[in-house]
């Protein structure tokens, strides 16, 4: 997926004034805490999510589409090369949320 490309397209139909609100996973900055978040999305979660969905898969790409989407302060630099403002990354609980107050 183009993380640009789709951005752009966000900010294009969002209607003047509008907000966009990003909900995506992210790995913790804390070497230990990112070693365990690990472990957790690539072996304990497909398994479980196996086991009740029964599509392993489906919760392996999960992991994959985590560990790569940019993260923090990579992620604001993208918000506003596609012109959104305000774009934020805050640490909160461990992982990173990105807040954009609006246009």
């Amino acid at each position: 997926m183009d993380v640009s490309c789709a951005l752009r397209e966000f900010h294009r139909v969002l209607k003047p004034g509008g907000r966009v609100l990003i909900l995506e996973g992210t790995v913790p900055e804390r070497a230990w805490l990112r070693g365990i978040h690990l472990f957790y999305l690539r072996h304990f979660l497909p398994r479980i999510g196996g086991l009740i969905s029964k599509n392993k898969n489906a919760y392996r790409y999960l992991n994959e589409t985590i560990e790569t989407f940019p993260q923090g302060a990579a992620f604001c630099r993208l918000l506003e090369e596609a012109r959104f403002t305000a774009g934020a990354s805050e640490l909160a609980d461990g992982r990173d949320y990105h807040s954009l107050p609006g246009r």
